[in-house]
């Protein structure tokens, strides 16, 4: 073999690779389309996300204040029952005290009674 005919088989093996790498490149250059594409994609979840979690740390200041507000009112709500109780407790004792006023006073009314029956 000649150094032409070596050369011109080197070129026709170079012409057939790159006739066969013809469809590995475009392969390639759809990878990174796709992968550039992708990209952009996780930017977008990404910002998606920090605005996500800004609304979740909201919710949860929210949630805290509000559970704040619930204790708040369970312990006004147990002092106001206190004080209920309280209350039931002094008017009790009050109809108490009404019953033997009205008693006492049935006494008197009874022993004055008696006292207008007698001649003086």
């Amino acid at each position: 073999m000649t150094l032409n005919m070596n050369e011109e088989l080197l070129n026709s093996i170079r012409a057939i690779i790159k006739e066969e790498l013809k469809p590995v490149k475009v392969s390639i250059h759809n990878m990174e389309d796709d992968i550039n594409s992708m990209k952009g994609d996780i930017k977008s979840i990404k910002t998606l996300q920090e605005e996500d979690h800004l609304i979740l740390k909201a919710l949860e200041h929210k949630a805290e204040i509000n559970k704040a507000e619930h204790d708040k009112i369970i312990n006004n709500l147990a002092h106001l029952n206190g004080k209920i109780t309280n209350m039931k407790n002094t008017l009790k004792s009050i109809k108490e005290d009404n019953k033997s006023i009205i008693e006492v006073l049935g006494e008197h009314e009874i022993s004055i009674r008696t006292l207008k029956r007698r001649p003086v």
